[in-house]
């Protein structure tokens, strides 16, 4: 076969070469491995950015076995409880799911999305951590 051929000939040159010289091929192998060191230190659970698109979803859920009428009624509080907060343009509940398999919220689980205004608008200082953190404060429902 003549790719076997090209890559035998690739290969037996390189394989020559890491078994004349072991300690410059393990040094190269250290060095390999030191370098790896530093970004995967630096992986974490999610390989994703934090993303300020000027929305939050917000995805609380209530205790199982709720009513579909219960369910309503939190939804509609906790989102007039969210709009209180000035930096908050629009907020979007839905409780409960779609009969599709692609969506498997049980009825205890909340979508909420709440849009911002322009950070223009914000009160001075405000970040979205601490917009973060007054909304988990203005949102304990009982």
């Amino acid at each position: 076969n003549p790719l076997n051929r090209w890559l035998i000939r690739i290969y037996e040159p390189a394989l020559d070469a890491v078994l004349h010289r072991p300690k410059i091929t393990l040094l190269v192998a250290l060095l390999v491995f030191v370098s790896a060191l530093w970004p995967i230190s630096r992986l974490g659970g999610e390989f994703l950015p934090p993303l300020d698109e000027g929305d939050l979803l917000y995805m609380p859920s209530a205790l199982p076995g709720l009513s579909a009428q219960k369910a309503a009624q939190l939804l509609q509080q906790t989102d007039r409880l969210i709009k209180t907060v000035p930096e908050v343009e629009h907020v979007f509940g839905k409780a409960g799911r779609a009969e599709t398999a692609t969506d498997p919220a049980p009825l205890e689980m909340f979508e909420t999305t709440i849009q911002f205004k322009p950070h223009e608008q914000w009160r001075p200082g405000m970040t979205q951590e601490k917009l973060v953190e007054e909304l988990d404060q203005a949102v304990r429902v009982p």
